[in-house]
Formats: structure tokens, C-alpha cells, sequence
């Protein structure tokens, strides 16, 4: 995926270990990114949504909307 989509590897890397050690809570893309920022590694909310959609894409991340009733 790295080579393929031409991401930083460790931005990369330390934003899917988020995930999976996230994997049951709720994740936004705000908690990422200020985890990342603890970590004093510079993105953008847009770069970890493309990071999102390329997981999504190989089927590593899964992610589930919540749902609202409009009832």
C-alpha cells in the first residue's frame, strides 16, 4: 500500500496502529489527528481521510456509520 498509494510510511504505519488498537471504540478522524500531533508528526485532516479511503479500499479498515433514526 505504501508504494502503491506513494504514502509516508511512518505517518502511514502509526495511523493504522491507531486504528487497530482503537478497533472497538469510536475513531474520528479529530482523534487521529491530535494523536498524531502528540507525537509531533505533522499531516492534515485531509491526508489521514485519504489514509481512511485506502484502507478502505484494500478492505484493511472496515468502517461502520452510526446510525440515527429519524423517528
Amino acid at each position: 500500500m505504501i508504494e502503491y498509494y506513494r504514502v509516508n510510511p511512518t505517518l502511514f504505519d502509526r495511523f493504522l496502529r491507531f486504528c487497530i488498537a482503537n478497533h472497538s471504540k469510536l475513531i474520528s478522524v479529530s482523534k487521529v489527528y491530535e494523536y498524531l500531533k502528540s507525537l509531533r508528526l505533522k499531516c492534515s485532516k485531509s491526508t489521514l481521510i485519504k489514509y481512511l479511503e485506502f484502507s478502505k479500499e484494500v478492505f484493511f479498515l472496515l468502517p461502520v456509520e452510526i446510525f440515527f433514526s429519524t423517528q
